[in-house]
């Protein structure tokens, strides 16, 4: 219980550098492992607004690997729950994201959009410090 404990408090402080910096792509990574650790000691209800803000990350920066990711913790969290359907139905949702990873030009889409936003990014930065 001691080693959750310890990784719970790293993922956190990970998750509180980054995401302020406004590196969200990367504060996903930690925010994502807070959830499944928390999961995995079944505590659905510590997990749950932590799956919201992953949820409204992977939505924000279109992340398909996100939100496949997501969609499979939040199946987990409604099993959790007792909520047979929505943990279906979040299945469902994680498989199909899964599916359409598989395709490459899909995959090389993904990838130029993710380096257009942060190039956007750093842009809107720069033109804010002038």
């Amino acid at each position: 219980m001691g080693n959750h404990k310890v990784a719970q408090l790293e993922y956190q402080t990970a998750y509180e550098i980054l995401e302020p910096l406004g590196y969200d792509w990367h504060a996903m990574s930690p925010l994502l492992e807070m959830c499944r650790s928390l999961l995995s000691q079944h505590k659905p209800q510590e997990a749950a607004p932590y799956l919201e803000k992953a949820l409204s990350k992977a939505n924000e920066l279109h992340s398909f690997e996100h939100l496949k990711t997501v969609y499979r913790l939040m199946s987990e969290y409604q099993e959790q729950r007792g909520n047979y359907k929505a943990a279906l139905d979040y299945s469902n949702q994680s498989a199909a994201y899964a599916d359409s990873l598989q395709d490459p030009e899909e995959n090389r889409r993904i990838r130029e959009i993710c380096i257009e936003y942060e190039r956007q990014k750093v842009q809107r930065e720069v033109t804010a410090l002038h």
